[in-house]
């Protein structure tokens, strides 16, 4: 069988020239085969060159996006520890006015058997309800309640960390700036609280009439009583509830008519408080007077069915249940 052959002729372009070369078909086939190898060994080294490379800037990519994310994460961690230190410097202040309870002292008699009362519902003879009723007004931020505002709410899910530690800095320094406000008020407020009538004028009782509709132990008809009666052993230590200015301090007084001997504070901010059927009076007017001393002992006189303390609160000039003053229970 003749040998096929393959003859490849080259022209020039610019001339008449040519060039032919001449192979076996074997010959071409394996030129063929080797051109196609050499090709697709450089393809392939390409290929891989080419993803050394990507991965090689890639990884710089990457390093260069960590580096960011770190300073990033170390300016949060940070914030965030400065942010711990002012709150523990917040949460290290006083939170409060603590107030001292004092022990109680049991009277010599059961308790069951004081039953005194009082029965002084018009004033009678004492000509003490104009007192009373005058005097400045009332500081009604000392003993009246108030709602409290309600803050903003804010829905820490959508926020990034840097807005949320901005927005807790933000909500540290307006609690610090509150706080500063509140103690730079504190004495003045404190002051004012001391003014208060806050604690029991006597350490030990029964009480046998509260404040509102009672029936009148004397005349058996249901009347208004403007204050508690508290009915104690006779001599029992009377305290003063709150700082003041003793306004009244009667030591006459007829027998089976009004509050007896009796005494009047006056605590100021419109705050006033009764005394009555003292067995003793141990002040004197325009005497200033701290809470816990002494204002008299408990006695019987005036109308009185036997030894108890009539105690009276007056806010405004108006008469107010004792009770919603009183804290050391």
């Amino acid at each position: 069988m003749e040998d096929k052959r393959i003859r490849l002729v080259f022209f020039s372009a610019w001339g008449s020239d040519y060039k032919q070369f001449e192979f076996s078909l074997k010959s071409f086939l394996a030129i063929l085969a080797g051109g196609a190898g050499a090709l697709v060994v450089v393809f392939i080294f390409l290929l891989f060159g080419s993803k050394l490379l990507f991965q090689e800037i890639y990884t710089e990519y990457q390093g260069a996006k960590q580096n960011v994310l770190r300073r990033q994460f170390e300016q949060w961690q940070d914030r965030a520890l400065e942010l711990g230190r002012r709150y523990e410097r917040l949460h290290g202040l006083p939170s409060g006015l603590i107030f001292t309870e004092v022990d109680k002292r049991n009277g010599g008699e059961n308790a069951e058997a004081l039953t005194g009362r009082g029965g002084a519902f018009v004033d009678e003879d004492d000509n003490i309800l104009p007192t009373l009723q005058a005097g400045s007004q009332p500081d009604a931020n000392l003993y009246s309640s108030h709602s409290l505002q309600q803050a903003s709410t804010v829905d820490f899910n959508t926020l990034t960390p840097t807005d949320l530690i901005n927005h807790l800095e933000s909500r540290i320094s307006a609690t610090r700036q509150t706080h500063q406000t509140l103690f730079e008020n504190f004495e003045t407020r404190r002051q004012q609280l001391a003014h208060i009538p806050s604690v029991k004028p006597i350490l030990s009782g029964r009480i046998t009439d509260f404040f509102g509709k009672r029936v009148d132990p004397f005349v058996r008809r249901l009347r208004h009583h403007r204050g508690l009666d508290v009915a104690a052993p006779y001599g029992t230590t009377v305290y003063a509830p709150a700082a003041g200015t003793i306004e009244l301090a009667k030591t006459t007084y007829r027998r089976g008519r009004g509050y007896g001997r009796v005494v009047i504070i006056d605590h100021g901010h419109g705050m006033k408080t009764l005394y009555g059927h003292l067995s003793k009076v141990n002040v004197k007017q325009g005497q200033r007077i701290q809470r816990w001393e002494i204002v008299g002992l408990v006695g019987d006189t005036g109308r009185a069915t036997g030894p108890h303390l009539h105690y009276e609160v007056w806010a405004d000039g108006k008469a107010r249940d004792p009770v919603e003053f009183i804290i050391n229970e």
